[in-house]
């Protein structure tokens, strides 16, 4: 691997197309995979970096309003839950590349869906 940062030529930016920037995508997002565990109704999640991150599963409808109400966007509210919840995570996750937390928000919710019953998308 070289020590140069990369910056595109002209001819990048002319033969640019679909199947290059798939295969740049697909490589990327490679490197932000989200893995889990479930005990004591407890989520537990190991993110492409290494960090650990814990969510309880039995969450009442008022706290979970309560924590992302005021969130903007999913990642403000996977935040104010690690926040409540598991402050000692909380600033690891500031750190996350954006890719990664989205995929732990993701991944929280079809286990959150699992433990009713359903399954995301049915």
């Amino acid at each position: 691997m070289s020590d140069e940062e990369y910056f595109p030529s002209d001819e990048d930016f002319d033969s640019w197309d679909e199947a290059k920037e798939a295969a740049a995508v697909a490589e990327i997002a490679s490197g932000f995979g989200v893995r889990h565990v479930v005990g004591d109704s407890t989520y537990f999640a190991k993110t492409s970096t290494g960090n650990v991150y814990k969510l309880p599963l039995k969450i009442s409808i008022s706290t979970f309003e309560r924590l992302t109400d005021d969130a903007g966007d999913p990642i403000d509210a996977i935040k104010g839950l690690l926040r409540e919840f598991a402050p000692d995570c909380y600033e690891p996750l500031l750190d996350e590349p954006i890719q990664v937390v989205s995929a732990l928000l993701v991944d929280f919710m079809k286990v959150v869906g699992k433990t009713q019953g359903v399954e995301l998308g049915e």
